[in-house]
């Protein structure tokens, strides 16, 4: 892994972010104000220390099963045997998947296996340096006693205070519903579905939650941990028929202007052949957590035109608008013919865009 220089203080909008010296992954935290009564959408720009570890990939990997259940399995060495299972993922470093993420399946002192999630095994070789991280869960980003979430008196409706939400990534259509919801009790998480314990409850690291607070006062969500500066690959989904949404975390800890996130160059998103209604594609979409509401509407569009980022609204240049830190956002793909996946490929960066 390339060594990464930052400064040592690297003040944020709402957090920091610090590191110690060239050989130690930087650590920062970032703040969103949760208001009363509105959906706030957040995402986790900070990775999870607890048992994380470099590994490269030894010999030649070999698949077995079908997607999506698929399992990969990789030669390593110095692993501890046993500790790294579906509660962590695989950041690939190097390589023909780098900045990937895909699930742990097991693991032994020489061998790691992981889900492939329908990737050719053949993308894999000998030399591919990876980072394994545990992912975050419902329990460890809102343990008892957080600052953002107010918890419900039981698991009686009425009694319910707030609310998070969780969309599902592959779904179609766009404007599309959540497809889980979970409160927090004395006891711990719920899942709304069966009332049954939700505390690992996995939150991936490229999906953005929303929180919702029914009533009561503003809260504050803080995001915090090892900040993701790696190679990021995150996957764009199409369909054949209509445009459809992706719902996704903002990938870094620090403010991006759009001419800075690589969507174009990177080949993920669709420019304009002009700035007239039907000549548009692909669209950005922002939120506004500032405004007090639920079930929002995008408070933001942009498109591209080829050249430059369009506000929709105005028709104005906006490559130097940012997007801020641990936020959620929507990018819109427009229908494509045989629904092909794209890859938004951002590299490693060594000081904020």
């Amino acid at each position: 892994m390339k060594k990464i220089i930052l400064p040592l203080i690297l003040i944020l909008g709402a957090g920091s972010l610090s590191a110690q010296d060239a050989t130690t992954e930087p650590v920062g935290f970032n703040k969103v104000v949760c208001l009363a009564g509105s959906d706030t959408i957040v995402s986790v720009p900070f990775k999870d220390s607890t048992n994380s570890i470099t590994g490269t990939i030894i010999g030649t990997p070999t698949a077995s099963g079908a997607a999506p259940n698929d399992i990969a399995t990789i030669g390593v060495t110095g692993f501890p045997a046993g500790t790294y299972n579906e509660a962590y993922y695989v950041h690939f470093l190097t390589g023909n998947l780098q900045g990937g993420v895909f699930q742990v399946s097991s693991n032994t002192a020489t061998t790691l296996l992981m889900h492939l999630h329908g990737e050719d095994v053949a993308q894999l070789t000998a030399g591919d340096t990876f980072k394994i991280y545990k992912f975050w869960t419902l329990g460890t980003l809102f343990p008892a006693g957080n600052t953002a979430i107010v918890e419900s008196a039981s698991t009686l409706p009425f009694q319910r205070k707030t609310e998070v939400l969780l969309y599902d990534r592959t779904g179609l259509g766009i404007n599309r519903s959540v497809s889980k919801i979970f409160f927090q009790i004395a006891a711990g998480w719920i899942d709304n579905d069966g009332l049954t314990g939700a505390d690992d409850t996995i939150v991936w690291p490229d999906s953005p939650l929303i929180i919702r607070h029914k009533t009561g006062a503003d809260t504050t969500f803080i995001a915090k941990g090892i900040a993701n500066i790696q190679p990021e690959s995150i996957p764009l989904f199409t369909s054949a028929t209509s445009s459809r949404d992706n719902i996704i975390a903002v990938p870094r800890p620090v403010p991006v202007a759009l001419k800075d996130l690589k969507l174009i160059s990177s080949g993920a998103f669709l420019a304009s052949s002009g700035q007239l209604p039907f000549n548009r594609k692909d669209l950005l979409l922002i939120f506004d957590n500032a405004s007090a509401n639920q079930n929002k509407s995008p408070s933001l569009i942009y498109f591209h035109d080829g050249t430059n980022w369009i506000d929709n609204n105005g028709l104005t240049i906006a490559d130097d608008e940012l997007l801020s830190p641990t936020q959620g956002i929507i990018i819109r793909k427009v229908a494509s013919t045989g629904a092909v996946t794209t890859f938004w490929d951002l590299p490693q960066f060594a000081t904020a865009p």
